[in-house]
C-alpha cells in the first residue's frame, strides 16, 4: 500500500522510470505514455525502499539559512568559525583565531548581498587551492593524471570526472572537514579508471582510503548543512 504523497511528472525526455526522495519529498520522472498501473505496480514494488529514504531524510540535520551577520556560525574545513564584520579601509577576509572576520568600509557592514559575494569570493578561492593541492597529490597515489581541475557551483552533485579527465568541484565541499574533502577527492579519481560506481570501482576506493564508507556515509547525513 502506497501511504506517502508522490509527485508525478512526464515528459518525453525520460525513457526509463526514475524515482527521486528530495527533502522527504517523493518525486517520479515517467516517460510520457507510461499507464497509471504500471506507475501503481512500480510504487508498490518500491513502497518500503521509499519510506526508508522519507524516514532517513526526516532524521538529517535541519538545514537553517544564513542572514550574513555578526554572530552567525559558518563551516569551514569542519570547524564552525563566528561571523565578525568589522569597518575597515580595506575589504577583506580572515580567518583569525574563532572567527572569520570581514572588513568593509562603514557603509556597506549592513549590506548582505555584498558581504555573501565577498565570503563566497574567499571560500571559492581557498577551496581552489585546497582541492587542486590535494588532487595532485592522490593522482599520483592512484596512478592517474587529471588533464584539468575545475571548481564550480553545483545545485546537487559534489564532482564529476569526465571522460577527457576533466575532474570538477562543489566548492562547498571545503565546509566539509578535511577528511571529507580527501573522500571527494579519490572518489572523483578512481573515476578516471572506472566510470561507474561497479564493485572494481569501489574495491579501487578502498584500497587508497580503507574508511571510505564511513566517510561516504557522513557527506550522506551531513551534505545538506554544506550551504547557506
Amino acid at each position: 500500500m502506497v501511504d506517502f504523497t508522490v509527485q508525478i511528472k512526464k515528459t518525453t525526455r525520460q525513457k526509463t522510470i526514475a524515482i527521486k526522495v528530495i527533502e522527504g519529498q517523493v518525486q517520479l520522472l515517467v516517460p510520457k505514455n507510461t499507464s497509471q498501473k504500471v506507475i501503481h505496480e512500480l510504487l508498490s514494488k518500491k513502497s518500503n525502499w521509499i519510506r526508508k529514504q522519507i524516514s532517513f531524510q526526516q532524521s538529517l540535520p535541519v538545514f537553517k539559512s544564513k542572514q550574513f551577520v555578526s554572530g552567525e556560525q559558518f563551516l569551514y574545513l569542519g570547524s564552525e568559525y563566528k561571523l565578525k564584520i568589522v569597518c575597515g579601509q580595506e575589504k577583506t577576509v580572515k580567518v583569525i583565531k574563532n572567527e572569520l572576520t570581514i572588513r568593509l568600509p562603514n557603509t556597506q557592514t549592513d549590506e548582505p548581498k555584498r558581504i555573501e559575494k565577498l565570503m563566497k569570493d574567499w571560500y571559492f578561492d581557498n577551496a581552489t587551492k585546497i582541492l587542486r593541492t590535494k588532487t595532485e597529490t592522490y593522482s599520483k597515489v592512484i596512478g592517474v593524471n587529471p588533464t584539468e581541475i575545475r571548481v564550480k557551483q553545483y545545485k546537487s552533485r559534489w564532482g564529476s570526472c569526465n571522460s577527457k579527465g576533466v575532474i570538477s568541484y562543489n566548492w562547498r565541499i571545503i565546509m566539509s572537514p578535511e577528511s571529507i574533502v580527501d573522500y571527494l577527492v579519490i572518489h572523483e579519481l578512481c573515476h578516471m579508471i572506472h566510470a561507474n560506481h561497479s564493485t572494481d570501482y569501489w574495491n579501487l576506493v578502498g584500497m587508497v582510503l580503507p574508511d571510505y564508507k564511513s566517510r561516504r556515509d557522513w557527506l550522506k547525513r551531513n551534505g545538506r548543512t554544506l550551504k547557506w
